[in-house]
């Protein structure tokens, strides 16, 4: 005679793993995970993709995770995810802090729209300077004016954006293992990476398709940067 096992009820940690949003609710290329008000952590969605797990802030789109795995992450479902949470930011907060229920939050998320995002990865055959198995220099349409682009390293795990114009600092949206303290401003932190950057610029692209179209990186990323913006015209 078969004994029917007893069912056990849920700890509040396992249901936080079965609050699951797929990629065709959301537009994130990932699952997402949202959980409600905990007084220990900060208000943040976790994702997954290939094994690798992730979370980002609610409050201010930061990413919380190793700065060996920034880099394996692809680039477009971490500015997905950054451009979804600040969309819904306020639906999200309302839900973390228990304000709205979920079929209430379901109703009021916004789905990040389709092809939203392009990001296009110009160091392509690199290997001096910013060779491509070390760094990701990427154009992306998300990214508003003035044209600029992004160096992202995997050694040290920063992304920052340059002008393309000068090659100057505009931004840095990751320190990585650059502490901001150690230095007196974001200029100094990061000015061995602007000074080659300015040479770089001036190369002939390393990529044979883009070397024929284009006779330095810098006319490349404008050429790039002009189709990915809606600027170029026939």
């Amino acid at each position: 005679m078969s004994v029917t096992k007893p069912y056990t009820a849920l700890s509040l940690d396992e249901a936080y793993f079965i609050d699951r949003l797929y990629p065709i609710h959301t537009g994130v290329d990932a699952p997402l995970w949202i959980s409600c008000e905990d007084s220990n952590i900060i208000p943040q969605v976790k994702a997954e993709t290939d094994g690798i797990s992730f979370t980002i802030t609610i409050d201010d789109q930061q990413f919380l995770f190793d700065d060996d795995e920034y880099f394996n992450i692809p680039t477009c479902m971490l500015i997905q995810l950054q451009m979804w949470v600040r969309l819904n930011r306020q639906t999200l907060l309302d839900y973390w802090k228990q304000k709205i229920d979920t079929a209430s939050f379901l109703c009021l998320m916004i789905r990040l729209p389709e092809n939203m995002v392009d990001v296009s990865s110009v160091n392509l055959n690199e290997s001096c300077i910013f060779p491509c198995e070390k760094y990701k220099v990427q154009v992306r349409n998300c990214d508003s004016t003035p044209p600029n682009f992004h160096v992202i390293s995997k050694e040290e795990g920063y992304d920052i954006r340059l002008l393309l114009s000068t090659g100057e600092l505009l931004w840095v949206d990751r320190f990585g293992k650059r502490s901001r303290n150690e230095m007196k401003d974001k200029g100094e932190c990061f000015s061995d990476v602007v000074m080659v950057a300015k040479e770089w610029l001036q190369k002939k692209p390393a990529h044979s398709k883009a070397a024929a179209a284009s006779a330095t990186n810098k006319e490349n990323i404008e050429f790039i940067w002009e189709l990915n913006h809606d600027y170029y015209t026939e």
